[in-house]
């Protein structure tokens, strides 16, 4: 795939910090993130990582608008959630303490934390009826290798909850995520956050869930599938169509937010898509999420099928 020309790279920054992109962000965002912050966290993230202009721009704008959503700001520093440029597309990977953010959003904890445990840690647990668990790190700088990672949530009312992840687990989650082997990729430049991430994310199984922690748990878990294969692709001859993949899992709401700025990005008609909203997108049910998004989807596809004739 060749690099996207300066002009389009250039054209990719001004729609993003654009009026339209900035409202749409706005709407997107709860109102404990500002979205200015946001904003200007994502711009200092995409000059700092060239190859992500190099990305399809709608998969750039699909997993900013999925991080908005989510309420997570895009800084690599930050470790809330990661841009990883792969095989020219963007993709979406929310970070340890991104988890971490998105679970306490339940109200129900009062707690959580996750370790990292080193080959040279003495570490013992056991789980049933005896259930029992102690850490204590080795003291020498060089603690060994990467062994085990655990999370624990301390409830509402004083109880806790805790899941233990072997390596042989933490590698299956890695291996499930064909951008793990990226460069970029935190799990090759933050690879003990990816271990309690990944610890943060299995005892999130357990605990109440905000919307936000589902959406992002359904995401994290269909990283593994190959977004190419979500587009339609119609025989020698015919007319391509291609829509934007719907990330499997994601709340129709989220979808749909995306497909919109996918839509205003792609040419689509801004009075068309008053007409198809009618209401705020937070406010819908949803199966009004879904059949709207459908219509969505058909006036990209009408408006990409027009330009190529």
């Amino acid at each position: 795939m060749s690099n996207p020309p300066a002009a389009l790279k250039s054209e990719l920054r001004m729609l993003i910090s654009s009026a339209a992109m900035k409202q749409q962000f706005a709407l997107a965002l709860p109102k404990v993130l500002p979205v200015d912050r946001f904003l200007r966290v994502l711009m200092t993230t995409l000059n700092n990582n060239p190859a992500l202009m190099d990305c399809d721009q709608n998969s750039v704008l699909a997993s900013c608008m999925t991080a908005a959503q989510l309420g997570l700001e895009i800084d690599p520093v930050l470790g809330r959630a990661y841009l990883v440029p792969f095989k020219g597309k963007c993709q979406l990977i929310i970070g340890y303490r991104g988890f971490v953010d998105l679970a306490y959003r339940s109200g129900m904890m009062i707690g959580l934390s996750a370790e990292a445990v080193y080959s040279k840690d003495s570490f013992n647990f056991a789980m049933g009826l005896n259930e029992r668990l102690e850490h204590i790190p080795c003291e020498d700088e060089d603690r060994g290798e990467l062994k085990y990672a655990y999370a624990i949530a301390t409830l509402q009312g004083g109880g806790k909850v805790w899941r233990v992840l072997n390596k042989g687990d933490v590698m299956r989650a890695k291996r499930s995520n064909q951008f793990s082997d990226s460069p970029k990729s935190p799990w090759q430049t933050h690879p003990a956050s990816m271990w309690l991430k990944t610890a943060v994310r299995a005892l999130s199984k357990f605990l109440p869930m905000s919307p936000e922690l589902r959406d992002a748990i359904a995401l994290d878990e269909g990283e593994q599938h190959d977004q190419a294969a979500a587009f339609k692709d119609v025989t020698a001859g015919a007319t391509v169509t291609q829509t934007e993949p719907r990330p499997p899992g994601l709340s129709p709401q989220v979808r749909l937010q995306t497909a919109v700025v996918t839509a205003s990005q792609s040419g689509v008609d801004a009075s068309q898509l008053d007409a198809l909203l009618g209401k705020a997108i937070s406010s819908m049910t949803d199966a009004e999420a879904t059949a709207t998004l459908d219509a969505v989807e058909k006036l990209v596809a009408a408006v990409k099928a027009k330009a190529t004739k």
